[in-house]
């Protein structure tokens, strides 16, 4: 039978035992604090509607659209749309850590701006708004060897279906030998003037058509009107419009029938 006095020596040879096991076992080592973690991105696709010719994401660009799987960290960004000939439209989008997000921005179309219009443009206009000309036939009795028409534009002998603008010209005749003839005439737009120049008749420098119109009808009503009188009436008449008057005229200018024996 063991002795009383041997337990307490057993028990601290068991604990000193126990002690010397627990410094022999190695240490279980705590796992190792997970390092941080880069940035979290997410991924965009943007599509412009028309088509942008550059897309801004912050202060990045990424070229014309489509924009295919950007990728950005996560955060809010300002987004700037260009397109030629309009101004910059401007969006805002999220970019989610670990997500795809697609975006689809409509652009409002904007009209260019008007061109000026050409330097031209004007003249233009008022030549078209100008009344269509008028046509001048000139009878000379003898020819004329020229015909001016306001002092500066030279007919020659050709002086029928000219182009005249509306409006008041002064027609002068010349001829070699005689004393220049010069009268005053309307052209009517879209119609045709006819007047009679008589050369070798002295002539004041310029005709009054009212004047000389009254005088002629006074010589008729004498009965002392010559052909040439008659002929100078009736291109007056013709130029005033005066349908009657030209009738007249022309029965005056007719010859008288044969009588018949």
């Amino acid at each position: 039978m063991m002795k009383l006095w041997s337990l307490p020596i057993l028990a601290a040879f068991a604990f000193a035992s126990a002690s010397a096991f627990a410094q022999s076992a190695p240490a279980k080592s705590k796992p190792p604090a997970s390092s941080a973690k880069s940035s979290a991105k997410g991924v965009v696709n943007i599509v412009c509607n028309p088509s942008c010719d550059d897309v801004v994401i912050g202060n990045r660009s990424f070229g014309p659209s489509p924009v295919v799987r950007a990728e950005l960290p996560a955060g809010a960004y300002d987004v700037k749309l260009k397109r030629k000939s309009q101004a910059d439209t401007r969006k805002r989008l999220v970019v989610t850590a670990g997500q795809a997000a697609s975006f689809n921005f409509a652009l409002t179309t904007q009209a260019p701006p008007p061109k000026a219009p050409p330097a031209d443009m004007a003249a233009r206009i008022a030549a078209r708004r100008r009344a269509m000309d008028g046509w001048l036939n000139v009878q000379c009795d003898p020819g004329c060897d020229d015909v001016v028409v306001d002092g500066k534009r030279s007919l020659g002998r050709k002086h029928t279906n000219v182009p005249l603008p509306p409006g008041d010209h002064v027609i002068t005749g010349k001829r070699k030998g005689a004393p220049d003839m010069t009268i005053k005439v309307r052209v009517l737009d879209g119609q045709t003037t006819a007047v009679r120049l008589t050369m070798g008749a002295p002539s004041p420098a310029q005709v009054d058509i009212a004047a000389t119109r009254a005088t002629i009808e006074k010589k008729l009503a004498a009965g002392t009107a010559t052909k040439d009188d008659v002929r100078l009436l009736r291109a007056i008449c013709h130029q005033q419009n005066d349908k009657a008057c030209v009738a007249r005229m022309d029965a005056r200018l007719r010859p008288a029938p044969s009588r018949s024996r």
